[in-house]
C-alpha cells in the first residue's frame, strides 16, 4: 500500500460516507502532527480547523454509539486541558474508518467534478497533487486519476478505470487513466451518438493539444 498522500489505494471494503447522531461535546482537535492530506494546505484555514474538529466530535459519537471506551485526556503533550477521546485501540479504529469514509467521499465528489465536465488536470489541481505529482515525474492529470481509480495505470497488466455516470447519454462511463489517446479511447462507455462525447473530439484535435 502507497501510504503517501497522493495516490493512497487500499486493499478491502471501504465503508461509505455518514456518520450516526448523538453527539456529545469535546474541545480538541485531531489535527495537530498528522498529515492534512492532499489539497488541505490550498483550503481557507478555518475550513481544515472546522474539519478537525467535526473529526474529533465524530470519533467520540462513533465511540459511544459502539460502546467502546472513551477517557479524558490531553488532546496533544502538555496541553492544560483535557478533552473526551476513544480510547487508544477504539481510536485507531474508528479513526481509520473516518479517514476511510472520507476518501470515499471524496472519490464521490470526484465523479461528480467528471461529470460535470471537469478535466483530469483540474481535479488534480482541486486535490492539491501537482506538487507531488512533479516530484514522481508525472502530471496533477495522472496522480488525480491514480487517487480516484486507487490503483496505478496499470496493475498486474490490466488497465484500471474510474466510473462515473454520463449526464448526457446516461451510460456508466469506464474513465481510464489520462494518456493522450482520443475521448473515446479514455472515456469508454458513452452511448452512440452521445453529445457529450462528440464535443470533446474536436477539442482533443485542436492544435497544440
Amino acid at each position: 500500500m502507497d501510504a503517501g498522500p497522493v495516490i493512497p489505494w487500499e486493499a478491502g471494503p471501504r465503508p461509505r460516507p455518514g456518520l450516526p447522531g448523538g453527539a456529545r461535546r469535546t474541545v480538541g482537535r485531531m489535527t495537530r502532527g498528522s498529515d492534512p492530506g492532499p489539497g488541505a494546505g490550498d483550503a481557507h484555514p478555518t475550513v481544515a480547523q472546522e474539519a478537525g474538529t467535526a473529526v474529533t466530535a465524530a470519533a467520540v459519537r462513533l465511540a459511544c454509539t459502539a460502546g467502546a471506551p472513551v477517557v479524558h485526556a490531553p488532546p496533544w503533550p502538555g496541553a492544560s486541558f483535557t478533552e473526551e477521546q476513544p480510547g487508544p485501540g477504539a481510536g485507531i479504529r474508528i479513526a481509520l474508518a473516518l479517514e476511510r469514509a472520507a476518501r470515499a467521499g471524496v472519490r464521490v465528489f470526484i465523479a461528480r467534478a467528471r461529470e460535470a465536465g471537469m478535466s483530469w488536470h483540474e481535479v488534480g489541481e482541486a486535490l492539491g497533487v501537482a506538487g507531488l505529482a512533479r516530484a514522481r515525474g508525472s502530471g496533477p492529470g495522472e496522480a488525480a486519476w491514480q487517487y480516484a481509480a486507487e490503483r496505478p495505470a496499470r496493475l498486474s497488466g490490466r488497465p484500471g478505470e474510474f466510473r462515473w455516470a454520463c449526464p448526457d447519454c446516461g451510460e456508466v462511463v469506464s474513465d481510464r487513466a489520462p494518456g493522450g489517446r482520443s475521448p473515446a479511447g479514455d472515456e469508454q462507455g458513452h452511448a452512440e451518438g452521445c453529445h457529450r462525447l462528440a464535443a470533446a473530439v474536436p477539442e482533443w484535435l485542436a492544435p497544440g493539444d
